[in-house]
């Protein structure tokens, strides 16, 4: 279906219940495909396997597939013990009664082909209930060990909130108390959990637009409110119609819980980071709730000058103290918008953005999480953008990027290759549950509604500096000088790190003196990148400001710089090229040639 290093992984079968079906399919300038083939069958069941009914592992009745012993799913193409367990392996033998694996020491996984020391995926598979209908573009939110889904895109067919629980392993659809107001079902909402509330922001409403609503939901009462306040400079009077002032009406942003830095009464605050707003376009701006007051305030931001944008993701570090903004979909200018790769950091406390190392890839709609301190997992996304350029890019990322929030450093880890689930999509949520890592639903070509969790290793694994620094199960490991073992690093203190005890600890990987000449010219080009004082001295590149529009890697009055001489290395490289160019001989006629 796609040319070179991409092709989805099977073809999806569409179920139709209703009697009629609508298929809509796009092509754009980076793949131009020719067409499909379209087969159908009436009062069929679901199938993995055109040929065969259910998959071959089940029969059917009245269009639902009933399954053989050891096998699951809608069209019972799940295996409860799939590759045998890695029987073969000695690493886990199939309970039939309970239809599932039995992992031994040291492994885990569906199919018992992961070792726990360096994290492991499975897929979760409701055992008394079935799952929801597929969303997409939703929220989510946990309390206690209930995990709240909230909105999103389902195509009419899902209920506003459902739930899922975690120790029960079921799914349930929530029920308002009487006399309570809800809100209109939205998609592309934000959703934090405060207390014993869920709140939810913005969003799409169906045939209403962008909205501005802040609604709380009681958990515990399991009742909804309204409870959007205009910030007093909203008003005001004598304010023109032009002020931009909160709360604003916004989706594709991000909402995260952030400490009272500086409140004398300690109140949290929910930061709302840039999205989409049809009145001001993409927007850059920082919305600060204070759930205490319940006031909103647009605020002044300063350091690096951030260029806002939709569907990014942002993490709140607790060890750092900032909250970690990667990705999403940005406006160059009034006709174009691009995918970004970059990363900031921006600290609540002093309302400051700082510019970090980009990613390896731009993407939207994909999700961010610390699942311990100083390691934020970016999983899955969209990094296509329906133009040429963009030949080669995945619209349905299965990525897993961490990101090392010491070491300012991206890297790519490995995904299991016999998991029971396509793992590429976008749109998806992820939350974290007593260490654990779990993803719900999103946009493969099809809403999904299957959940996988990922469960972190452990650093005491690694017994060597460099595997120790280089290994990063889903934890941030470090070296123990003294002890001379590896642990995760919120076993020590922060200032232990960064204070006069940092020689103590070994925090990040020795690099070859070819990496630091490669990061050190990467450097000097991104310094050249900056225009503006602002956003050249805040930036994790070292950049000196000299005035006048220049932002250098070195001193402003170093002659012999860096910079030239990687210039005049790159201009006598050109002009080698250009002088063999001039010098290749004509190609000899094909009728010459004896």
């Amino acid at each position: 279906m796609y040319r070179d290093n991409f092709a989805i992984r099977k073809v999806p079968q569409v179920i139709a219940r209703s009697g009629t079906a609508l298929l809509h399919f796009f092509s754009d300038d980076a793949y131009n495909m020719s067409g499909f083939n379209l087969s159908y069958k009436m009062d069929g069941c679901p199938t993995a396997t055109e040929e065969l009914e259910c998959s071959g592992h089940g029969r059917c009745s009245e269009g639902d597939c009933i399954c053989d012993n050891l096998y699951k799913g809608e069209a019972c193409d799940v295996a409860a013990c799939p590759n045998d367990c890695s029987e073969d392996k000695g690493q886990g033998t199939c309970k039939e009664d309970d239809e599932r694996c039995q992992c031994n020491e040291g492994f885990g996984g569906n199919d018992c082909g992961q070792l726990k020391a360096l994290g492991f995926w499975s897929t979760i598979y409701p055992t008394q209930s079935p799952p929801p209908p597929g969303t997409a573009s939703h929220g989510s939110a946990v309390w206690r060990d209930t995990l709240h889904i909230i909105g999103g895109e389902s195509y009419g067919r899902g209920e506003l909130m459902t739930t899922y629980d975690f120790n029960g392993n079921v799914w349930e659809t929530l029920h308002i108390e009487g006399g309570s107001s809800v809100p209109e079902k939205r998609y592309g909402a934000s959703t934090v959990m405060y207390g014993d509330k869920i709140f939810m922001y913005g969003g799409v409403i169906e045939g209403r637009g962008v909205s501005n609503e802040l609604w709380a939901f009681d958990v515990s009462a399991k009742t909804w409110e309204n409870i959007t306040v205009k910030s007093d400079a909203c008003n005001s009077t004598g304010l023109t119609t032009n002020a931009m002032c909160g709360p604003l009406r916004v989706a594709g942003h991000t909402a995260t819980l952030v400490p009272g830095f500086g409140d004398k009464n300690n109140y949290q605050y929910m930061i709302a980071i840039f999205g989409h707003s049809p009145q001001y376009g993409y927007l850059n701006t920082v919305q600060e709730f204070n759930f205490g007051t319940r006031e909103w305030k647009i605020i002044e931001t300063y350091g690096y000058v951030v260029k806002g944008g939709f569907g990014h993701s942002a993490a709140f570090d607790y060890l750092t103290e900032k909250v970690y903004v990667y990705g999403g979909i940005i406006s160059e200018s009034e006709s174009s918008q691009v995918l970004s790769s970059k990363l900031y950091a921006y600290e609540p406390a002093i309302r400051t953005w700082t510019l970090l190392s980009a990613a390896p890839s731009a993407r939207l709609l994909h999700t961010a999480n610390f699942i311990n301190h100083g390691l934020m997992m970016v999983f899955g996304g969209n990094t296509h953008n329906d133009t040429s350029q963009s030949y080669g890019a995945k619209c349905y990322s299965q990525d897993l990027l961490v990101y090392d929030v010491y070491c300012d450093s991206w890297h790519t880890q490995d995904m299991p290759e016999h998991l029971q689930t396509d793992l590429a999509r976008f749109g998806h949520s992820a939350v974290v549950f007593e260490d654990s890592l779990y993803i719900y639903g999103g946009f493969n070509g099809q809403l999904l509604n299957d959940m996988l969790r990922f469960t972190p290793g452990y650093c005491s694994f690694y017994t060597k500096q460099e595997k120790c620094t280089n290994g990063r199960p889903g934890v941030k490991c470090i070296w123990d000088v003294q002890k001379m073992r590896c642990i995760p690093v919120n076993q020590v203190q922060r200032s232990a790190i960064f204070g006069r005890e940092q020689y103590d600890y070994v925090v990040c990987p020795s690099k070859s003196r070819l990496t630091l000449t490669s990061e050190l010219l990467n450097d000097v080009l991104r310094c050249q990148e900056q225009s503006n004082c602002q956003s050249c001295v805040a930036n994790s590149y070292g950049c000196t400001y000299c005035g006048n529009g220049v932002c250098t890697k070195e001193r402003c009055r170093e002659t012999t710089s860096i910079t030239t001489l990687f210039y005049e290395s790159n201009n006598q490289q050109k002009q080698q090229q250009q002088q063999q160019q001039q010098f290749v001989p004509a190609a000899v006629p094909v009728a010459n040639i004896k």
